[in-house]
């Protein structure tokens, strides 16, 4: 199994976009049990225009770096990394197809993006995770992150 990782073009929206949709109601549902997969399909499809217009936008920028992965020319999975206005690194979004999962695939994203924030010469990343996400953090602690702060929240 060759993986390719490549910078990701604007006509990947598509396959990168379907891949979010499916990894997100998992990443959710991990995170909040008590929520409907309906409630979670309808909260990601609500967002979805803007999140392909927003790719669409910063997927040549010079602040945002979108990887994608592939095996035999099929996008697995794909990650994210941007530069804020602070000159912060933000590493916002990582996922990967669930068959795909388990095989070194975050890892190798994960190394490209700290390949290009150096490359930018950023000295601080930031990346978030949902608490319940194991692997998630598992993965981001290897690569030298660690914990700072924990958000709250409670729904009114």
């Amino acid at each position: 199994m060759k993986i390719k990782i490549r910078k990701a073009k604007k006509d990947d929206w598509k396959e990168i976009s379907d891949i979010y949709f499916e990894a997100s109601i998992d990443e959710v549902k991990l995170q909040f049990p008590e929520r409907t997969k309906s409630s979670i399909i309808k909260e990601v499809n609500k967002w979805k225009e803007d999140r392909i217009k927003e790719f669409k936008k910063d997927v040549n920028s010079k602040n945002n770096c979108y990887l994608v992965a592939e095996i035999n020319r099929e996008i697995i999975g794909f990650a994210n990394a941007k530069i804020d206005k602070n000159k912060e690194g933000k590493f916002t979004m990582l996922y990967i197809k669930k068959e795909f999962q388990g095989k070194g695939i975050g890892k190798k994203l994960i190394k490209e993006r700290l390949k290009w924030t150096k490359s930018k010469k950023i000295k601080i990343i930031e990346a978030g995770s949902y608490i319940k996400n194991k692997c998630s953090i598992s993965n981001l602690k290897k690569f030298g992150f660690t914990p700072v702060t924990i958000v709250m929240r409670r729904e009114l």
